[in-house]
């Protein structure tokens, strides 16, 4: 199981999982293939606590037996009556109804390809992945139990194409941006529109930018690796004459959306509602950042973007800071961020947002689709604790959570709506968290081409403040802020990125230390100007 999942050929009884490129999602699936393939009901806690080979093995024998029957299985969903959208879905769905001219949920992305593109063998692997992927083909529609899933009949996709070997030089460049930036720009509708828009913009005879934009409720982010992965595949077999020679995706979007729905409404999902409502009982509050601007209920979804890295040498230590309180890097992350947030908030209890994977069965990990949860945390800061002990109590309600699986997000709303605490427009938060692990070098993307990226710039935000962590390959770590200009200056969110990044390096160096201290000081007169 450590093999295939980490990607190993072999392991030994005193490696460590998490020395060996694991992490909490690997974590869940192993958990969920001990469940599965063992029998044993171990708790995720466990692979955290022992993540020793041989002292996981113990913890694996010392675990209760569980039923076959109760085991993580999809099964097919049927496909002669309506299948109902997941929450995640419902939600895009009434935000597009809220915001039609918004892409804040486009996932987007643009290459500059440079060599001989045979572009047949480019249209043939998109009209491959298509009739592969019901997700691709889905539209919605509003029924009588709800959002409905809508898959149409597999179809050749449409390439947008243009030309601009035509142009004079000097404004190729220009136009390209420009055609580029229209494409992720455009707002997919939900009801009509097929949720994947591919662009072709030809630059030279052997210089062409592809742009790739596929809706969320279509996608996330290991349906895009999936994605790239069957587009190589696809265009090196089409390009050299022959078929694809994948294997049949184990599931459907279709089936997910059918399983996560009956899992919503077992007894753990009770109890995680619970559990949740309770939690918000207390002194927290979805928007806890002050604002330039006040609050409108008419908000519109313009944003911008600001970004910063943090060096690897300090992420090398946070993460080992981190690995001594059997946590992880996106934990310390989320703790560092509850501290900066903090410093802004007159609350010591703020909600947070995360989408979290929804892939825990094996037979999810192949599947194309919007396999996303809606999570909540509620971060307590106490000033005078340290960061450490932050960090503990991040952990400990983070694989909580992780093992009770997602809350029931759109019966989150309604509950909240009853006790007259938000409308059912209304988000629980407004502030959202996410995380990338690093991510391969797409450079061979397509046999015979080079592959760089091309930059869009990103125009349109969801919540008031979205706080993006993703690993680089040189081991350092991105992190992106997007805000609603709406509300904020970008004087205020550079303030609180250069907060972040001084809690981040401080906790680095020094975990013990009061979150207080944490806090990089005010700038001196001389050095603010």
């Amino acid at each position: 199981m450590w093999t295939a999942l980490l990607g190993v050929e072999r392991v030994g009884r005193t490696d460590g999982f998490f020395e060996r490129g694991g992490h909490s999602l690997l974590a869940a699936k192993l958990v969920a293939r001990i469940r599965a393939e063992l029998g044993r009901d171990l708790p995720l806690r466990a692979v955290f606590e022992a993540p020793g080979l041989a002292a996981l093995a113990v913890r694996i024998e010392a675990a209760p037996a569980v039923a076959a029957q109760t085991n993580m299985a999809v099964p097919r969903a049927p496909r002669d009556r309506a299948v109902p959208a997941t929450d995640m879905q419902a939600g895009l769905w009434h935000w597009q109804r809220r915001h039609p001219d918004s892409s804040a949920w486009t996932i987007f992305g643009a290459l500059r390809l440079s060599g001989p593109l045979d572009t047949d063998a480019l249209r043939a692997s998109f009209d491959h992945i298509v009739a592969r992927h019901e997700a691709l083909r889905t539209t919605f529609r509003a029924g009588a139990a709800g959002l409905e899933l809508v898959v149409h009949p597999s179809a050749p996709i449409r390439i947008e194409r243009l030309d601009l070997t035509d142009r004079p030089r000097s404004e190729i460049e220009t136009a390209a941006l420009g055609f580029a930036q229209n494409q992720a720009e455009r707002p997919f509708d939900m009801a009509v529109d097929l949720p994947i828009r591919v662009g072709l913009v030809r630059l030279g005879r052997q210089d062409h930018v592809l742009t790739l934009a596929v809706h969320h409720a279509a996608g996330d982010g290991r349906s895009m690796a999936l994605l790239l992965d069957e587009l190589g595949a696809g265009y090196r077999a089409f390009a050299g004459g022959s078929e694809p020679d994948l294997p049949q995706p184990a599931r459907q979007a279709t089936d997910y959306a059918a399983w996560r729905r009956a899992q919503d409404r077992t007894p753990a999902a009770e109890a995680r509602l619970a559990e949740t409502l309770e939690r918000l009982s207390g002194s927290w509050r979805p928007d806890p950042v002050q604002t330039d601007r006040p609050r409108r209920p008419d908000l519109g979804a313009r944003g911008a973007r600001i970004r910063f890295e943090i060096p690897g040498a300090a992420v090398l230590r946070l993460a080992a800071n981190a690995g001594a309180l059997n946590a992880t890097l996106p934990m310390a992350a989320m703790a560092a961020l509850g501290i900066a947030l903090r410093r802004r908030s007159d609350r010591d209890a703020m909600s947070l947002g995360i989408l979290v994977t929804d892939r825990g069965p094996s037979e999810l990990e192949t599947v194309m689709g919007c396999l996303v949860a809606t999570d909540l945390t509620v971060l307590e800061i106490d000033p005078a604790q340290p960061f450490a002990r932050i960090l503990t109590a991040v952990r400990d309600e983070r694989l909580a959570a992780q093992a009770a699986g997602p809350v029931p997000y759109a019966r989150l709303l309604d509950a909240l709506a009853r006790r007259y605490r938000l409308s059912h427009a209304a988000a629980p938060f407004q502030v959202l968290f996410s995380y990338l692990r690093v991510e391969p070098e797409s450079a061979d993307l397509l046999a015979g081409l080079r592959a760089r990226d091309f930059p869009v710039a990103d125009t349109d935000e969801s919540f008031e403040l979205e706080f993006d962590f993703k690993e680089r390959a040189d081991g350092g770590l991105a992190v992106s802020i997007g805000y609603l200009t709406d509300l904020f200056d970008s004087a205020t969110v550079e303030a609180l990125a250069q907060d972040l990044s001084g809690v981040l390096e401080a906790a680095a160096r020094d975990p013990d230390r009061p979150a207080a201290r944490l806090w990089p000081p005010p700038a001196l007169p001389d050095e603010a100007a």
